[in-house]
């Protein structure tokens, strides 16, 4: 989750690293505007941006076929 403390490392830093160690997909959860966003790694080995999600949107885990996470039980705990 973002915090003000630690948002440029988890914006930038984290980023980067988690690009390079090729994590397939790298989720910034944004806890006060109830939004998250999803990078999923490319083909070119590169995060690309796949979807900026809502308070009322259901995600489907890429790395995982049967996986769906309902935001709103998330944001509501």
């Amino acid at each position: 989750m973002l915090s003000p403390a630690t948002s440029k490392r988890d914006f930038k830093d984290k980023y980067i690293l988690y690009e390079q160690a090729g994590v397939r997909e790298y989720w910034l959860v944004h806890p006060t505007d109830k939004l998250l966003t999803v990078f999923r790694l490319g083909k070119e080995k590169k995060f690309v941006l796949d979807k900026i999600y809502t308070y009322d949107d259901k995600v489907k885990v890429g790395i995982f076929d049967d996986l769906v996470i309902d935001l709103k039980d998330i944001f509501e705990k």
